[in-house]
């Protein structure tokens, strides 16, 4: 490649149609239709919204019993009915659940946008409790509520009989979703792995690009023999990942050899795929420090396109009177 702007590397580099289900500005509560396969109090159903900083944030609309978690819910579930013979309950029946979305506005901001991404389960250790199990949930739609009750659905799961699974097995995230039937009406099925502690299972939601656009370094090409388009897996951290090659260079900032292997992808894509399914932390890098001594932040506005082009945080603060520092943490 020959010299480039971060504009022209970023749209390079940008996977196409990433940014999930927005969430309505006036919406109070986040609502699901579900019907589990069996009632299953010590597992929820959490989605994993973005906010306009990339930071990702764990919601639990309620559990599978199923019931709303939030004391003085409006969407109640009938109680489990337990079974005359033998130990256990009957199924489930249709219920909606819901958990209000004022805290999570408070951790963000009332004006800033909010993006559905990831619907799956968690599980709650308990102890003396049998292991946890594969299952599934169907799941009508999910939508948001304002104050008045109206519902304004972010999807049906319609699309997912417009691109069935038809591999084996589950996904990248330990889980899958499918049609229930030709019916869109029908919903989906959400069938999850064997969960773990400290991790969820599920399904990114709302984005239809499910590989890691990346340029590589010549090193790729000459010793791979790989060509633009070619896809290979790539592991960041504990994660495997589909990559694809849209380009290759000789040289980049910061990469001292053109003989290195190398690549260069979009941070906040990196970011995604490292912590969207995790109940703590990144561990991505996601901290960019500026020393500037004396410096109000206005005078940091001429660097406004390099944080641009890193997808960093738009938020700036200045810290003990020495240091400007823009930070992001997906805790």
């Amino acid at each position: 490649m020959s010299s480039a702007s971060p504009e022209h590397l970023t749209s390079i580099v940008k996977s196409r149609d990433t940014d999930g289900y927005p969430i309505p500005a006036d919406a109070e509560w986040l609502t699901a239709l579900i019907k589990p396969d069996t009632q299953r109090n010590d597992t929820g159903l959490v989605a994993r919204i973005r906010d306009e900083s990339g930071l990702y944030h764990s919601v639990t609309i309620g559990n599978l019993e199923p019931r709303s978690v939030t004391v003085g819910t409006p969407y109640g579930c009938e109680k489990p009915v337990p079974l005359e013979d033998e130990e256990g309950f009957e199924p489930p029946d249709w219920c909606r659940i819901g958990i209000p979305l004022s805290p999570l506005r408070r951790d963000t901001s009332d004006t800033e946008q909010l993006w559905l991404e990831f619907i799956g389960i968690s599980r709650r250790p308990i102890e003396n409790a049998p292991q946890p199990t594969t299952g599934s949930v169907r799941i009508k739609d999910i939508s948001t509520a304002n104050a008045a009750g109206e519902l304004s659905l972010l999807t049906d799961f319609g699309d997912i009989v417009n691109r069935r699974t038809t591999a084996a097995g589950f996904g990248d995230l330990g889980a899958r979703i499918d049609p229930f039937s030709e019916t869109p009406s029908d919903g989906a099925v959400l069938t999850w792995s064997q969960p773990r502690y400290g991790q969820l299972k599920g399904v990114r939601v709302g984005t239809s690009d499910d590989v890691l656009r990346v340029i590589g370094s010549n090193w790729f090409k000459k010793e791979l023999e790989l060509e633009v388009g070619d896809t290979t897996r790539l592991f960041l951290g504990n994660r495997s990942t589909t990559v694809e090659f849209v380009a290759f260079a000789d040289f980049f900032p910061t990469f001292p050899s053109a003989s290195s292997p190398y690549l260069v992808a979009d941070l906040r894509e990196v970011q995604r795929i490292m912590s969207i399914d995790q109940t703590r932390g990144a561990d991505a890098t996601n901290e960019l420090w500026i020393s500037a001594p004396e410096a109000k932040i206005d005078d940091l506005a001429n660097i406004e396109d390099l944080f641009s082009f890193n997808n960093l945080s738009a938020r700036l603060m200045q810290h003990a009177g020495s240091e400007i520092i823009r930070s992001r943490s997906d805790a």
